[in-house]
């Protein structure tokens, strides 16, 4: 599993900007922190999207806390 520090995140507004992206704010990602985490492991996955191109995703870790 990735080694995440312990309050891993900043304040800033790039972080602020990125999380609202996601329908997050800077107090919410703070939480995750602060709470234990679980790990998920995704394999390489491939799909063809209407327009017919072929889009991978490549393997990876998910953390959610």
């Amino acid at each position: 599993m990735p080694e995440i520090p312990y309050g891993g995140i900043t304040g800033n507004d790039a972080t602020d900007e990125h999380l609202w992206k996601h329908g997050l704010i800077f107090r919410d990602a703070v939480s995750v922190w602060e709470g234990p985490a679980k790990y998920f492991s995704q394999g390489e996955s491939s799909i063809v999207v209407a327009s017919g191109e072929l889009r991978t995703r490549p393997a990876r870790t998910i953390m959610i806390g």
